[in-house]
């Protein structure tokens, strides 16, 4: 009877211990991620963003004039835990926000211009007529001109349930906008490989 009380306990013990060690890799498999990706990038808000039981980690880096009407970022990243592994679901930086697929939201690059960053702002799931929300882990990113101050045409992204990742909403919020795998470069200096 002690026998087997004693090897219940041990292996409940042992499967408490490895559970415990698996949940600290996963975490840290997002944090390696996400430090290896840029080691300014600061975590600031992580949980089941989307609602479908994966954890989303949203990392920014802020750059140093900052706004009290908004969050003022150079870079905005995005990793997902799901199953265990960790991917980065969206990357925005100074040619714009891409996803796994290719660029959201912008139909060319301007590699002459100069990037000042974004103002970026989270919203809540937004509902239309209906009783559940219609988009899921919606963000707003406006590009800032060299007074950082919001110019042109923002982007709002969301997460596209249907196709499992992170889109342009398009401006009639009806449905999403397609990445664009290779968008064009304009204003290129020495760029051989650029599609003109």
């Amino acid at each position: 009877m002690i026998n087997k009380l004693f090897l219940s306990t041990a292996f409940m013990l042992a499967l408490s211990a490895m559970a415990a060690a698996l949940q600290p890799l996963e975490a840290k498999g997002c944090s390696a991620l996400i430090k290896s990706a840029g080691a300014k990038l600061e975590v600031i808000r992580s949980g089941d963003l989307i609602g479908d039981g994966s954890r989303e980690f949203v990392a920014i880096q802020r750059i140093r004039s900052q706004s009290k009407k908004g969050l003022y970022i150079s870079r905005l990243l995005i990793a997902r835990l799901n199953s265990g592994r960790c991917s980065v679901e969206l990357d925005a930086g100074k040619d714009g926000p891409r996803n796994p697929l290719g660029y959201v939201g912008i139909s060319y690059i301007d590699d002459g211009d100069s990037f000042y960053g974004y103002k970026f702002g989270f919203g809540s799931d937004l509902r239309e007529a209906g009783p559940g929300p219609r988009y899921k882990c919606v963000l707003f990113l406006d590009w800032l001109n060299s007074e950082h101050e919001t110019e042109g045409a923002g982007l709002v992204i969301g997460w596209n349930e249907k196709l499992k990742r992170f889109q342009e909403i398009d401006g009639s919020w009806e449905f999403f906008n397609p990445e664009l795998p290779h968008p064009p470069h304009r204003n290129s200096r020495n760029c051989g490989k650029c599609t003109k």
